[in-house]
Formats: C-alpha cells, structure tokens, sequence
C-alpha cells in the first residue's frame, strides 16, 4: 500500500469565484491509496475480428502511478484495446487481470467499473443542457458534489458554466470532458486521442492533470497520434492491422533511386564538378547545346500589331496600318485612298481585275443557252417527211397508248 499525501492545484482567481476561495484550496485532488495492489497485467492477450488480429500478444505490466502511451497507424487497434481496458470488448485469448484477478469475471468487473474512467472522440455531452448541469449530472450518478465548477474553472471554461452546451467548439467540448475526469476523480484514465481539437494551452493543461494524476497513484492509458509529454511513460507501439500499401511517397523515393536519376545527377556532377582545391574548373556544357541556346536567342519573335501599337506610344498615339496585309495584285494598290463603300455599294465590285473576263464568260454561257432553246423551239416533227420504215414505230407506239390510256 502506498502512503497517502494530498495534492492541491492552484488555479486563477477570478472576482465571480470569489466565495469558493475565501483563503482556502479550494479544489483538491485526494490520492488514491493505490489504484491496484498489485500489476495491472495483459497476459497474451489478443482480439481477432474476421481472420484479421488487432490486437495480439500483448504483454504488458503496469503499477499504480504508470503512464502508458498507445501509438500505431490507423487501424492497428488501439481503440480496441481501450475497449478491451473498459470491458466493451472481451479478449479473444488470454487474459487481462487487475489486482490479480480476471477482469472479465462477473464479480471482479463489478468492482472495476467503477475504478475506472472513459474518455473517447464520442463526448456524450447534452447539447440541451448547459456546460455545469453536463458535468453535475454525472457527479450526482456518482454519489460526489461541489467538485463540478472547480474542474471547469481548472480547465478554463468556468466562465462558460451557464451557458449550453451546444454553443461550445470542438476544443472547449474536449475540455468539458477533461472536466468530467477531474469532477469523477476515478483512478484508471482511458484516455482515446484526448488532444484532438485542443489548443497549446489545452494540450499544456492535459499534460498537468495527467502528471497530477499520476502523483496521488493513478494510472493512465493513453491511445494518440499527437505528441503529449508524459514523464516517464511506457510506450507500446502495435504493429499496422493490414499489409502497408505503396504510396505517392514511396513511389517518388524508388523514382529518386532509380538508373535513369542516378545518370541525370551525374551529368548535373560533371557539368559542374564540386571544388576539389584551389585550381578552378568550368562548367562542361555540350557544344551542340550552347549551338541550340544561342539559335534560340537569335531567333526573333514575330511582331503583331499590337506589339508595334505598344512601341509606338500605345492606342490613340499609333494607329495600326491594316492596308500593308491587303492581297491585291499590285502592291502600290494597298496605299489606295479609294474608299471601301461608295454610295452603298462596295467600290471593289468594279475595280476588280477579273470582273471584265468574268463578265464575258458569263455573256458567252447565256448566248449558248438561248442558241439551245431557239433550237428546240424550231424543231418539228412533220409526217410526210418521214419513211415508210420511220413512221412503223410511231404506230406501234400511238396503239399502245391506245391500248393501255395513261392514269
């Protein structure tokens, strides 16, 4: 049994407190006389889900005033193992045993239960009640009082106690919660990513009640991804649940590693060589590239209009001369002061170098066409002018028509 001592924590007075000083500490965390008798111990235990193991072969010992911090990737079953801690999930093999007994029994867990105290992502605050009734409520289920709205003002949100709960942040809810541990004052802590949505201060306030904690004999399992400084702190890290996949990031590393960079960094080495000593030595660049570079510096970029407008003043200064881009026979055409539009018609219709070549063709088209018309017109079929031998087939054809009349 460890002896028992008293530990005080001293907070910022503020004038609205001022009844709960008066002079004396007025928030007290008492020692425990020991959290466990003996090792809190996991004897190989293990949790398996599906042919795939979380958790498995875990041996760890732990004593009253003993941190242990759980880390490991996402997956790999530290939430579980709280669970397992809390007694919401019951080991698959071996066992977990406090004070020596198996705490999967019906009379041992019934004593356990009430040692211990939870605190995971899911805050189970009652955004309809305000921030102290939240805490009070479950300081009158465990049969304490008067230790509410000194936890709150210990972790900063004492100005807050009348106001509802679902008016608070992420960062204060997460404090209200650390509230809730100190108001409860309960021995084992399971604490699943207790910083997550804290600021500096709040992780800083963490840290003291875990340190504090820890004095008067408790225990506490932490589960986080984010950097608490715990004193003395045992560390299990568990092994990933499932085979590590390829990533963005190791694909680049085997990309930097590869032949092909390998020759780019010599060539980047050669070209220019680290100092060795004092003699100097210039860069070796390949004769066709410096070729190539001065190729394309002598090239000249092609000016449009509105670079030479840009040179030449800018607009309203420099008018942009489109005539000189005219394709037009003769070249001193483009200078001509001969207006585009000339009493509605366009003035090109009868300058146009072809016009009289088209026109011709056009008249010459039209005669043949009259010249086949006048001679279809003068054609006719006379009776008397045809043979014997002509005029058989046009009979045939009249009795025929005769015959079977037209519909």
């Amino acid at each position: 049994m460890r002896s028992c001592c008293r530990i005080d924590i001293e907070t910022s007075k503020q004038s609205k407190r001022k009844e709960l000083l008066q002079g004396k500490e007025w928030f007290h965390l008492l020692p425990y006389c020991s959290a466990a008798d003996e090792p809190f111990c996991f004897v190989d235990s293990c949790l398996v889900f599906d042919d795939t193991s979380p958790c498995r072969h875990i041996n760890v010992s732990v004593h009253d005033g003993t941190a242990l911090v759980l880390t490991g990737a996402n997956g790999s079953g530290k939430t579980t193992l709280l669970r397992m801690l809390a007694g919401f999930s019951r080991p698959s093999g071996g066992e977990i045993l406090w004070n020596g007994h198996d705490i999967t029994s019906a009379g041992v867990f019934q004593q356990y239960k009430l040692q211990l105290n939870w605190l995971s992502l899911k805050d189970a605050i009652n955004d309809k009640l305000s921030v102290l009734d939240n805490v009070q409520w479950f300081e009158v289920l465990e049969g304490k009082c008067g230790r509410s709205l000194p936890a709150l003002e210990l972790m900063g949100i004492g100005r807050l106690a009348n106001d509802k709960a679902r008016m608070l942040s992420m960062g204060q809810r997460k404090r209200l919660q650390l509230a809730r541990l100190l108001a409860l004052d309960r021995p084992i802590w399971l604490l699943d990513e207790p910083s997550v949505a804290l600021d500096d201060e709040g992780v800083r306030l963490l840290e003291y009640i875990i340190a504090e904690h820890r004095k008067k004999g408790g225990i506490v399992f932490v589960a986080t991804h984010l950097p608490i400084q715990i004193e003395d702190a045992m560390s299990l890290r568990l092994p990933p649940r499932f085979p590590r996949r390829m990533t963005f990031f190791d694909m680049e590393e085997i990309k930097m590693k590869s032949k092909k960079i390998n020759d780019c960094l010599n060539r980047f080495h050669v070209a220019a060589p680290k100092p060795r000593d004092t003699k100097g030595r210039l860069p070796c660049i390949p004769q066709a590239l410096l070729e190539a570079i001065t190729k394309a510096n002598e090239m000249e970029k092609r000016k449009l209009e509105k670079d030479l407008e840009e040179e030449n003043g800018g607009a309203g200064v420099y008018s942009a001369n489109l005539r000189k881009h005219y394709l037009l026979v003769h070249e001193e055409w483009k200078e001509d002061v001969t207006p585009e539009i000339l009493d509605g018609h366009n003035v090109y219709d009868f300058v146009d170098p072809d016009i009289l070549q088209r026109l011709e063709e056009l008249e010459r088209d039209e005669g043949l066409r009259l010249e086949g018309e006048a001679a279809e017109e003068d054609f006719e079929m006379n009776r008397n002018e045809l043979t014997e031998e002509e005029q058989a087939p046009c009979r045939d054809q009249k009795k025929e028509e005769f015959a079977y009349p037209r519909t």
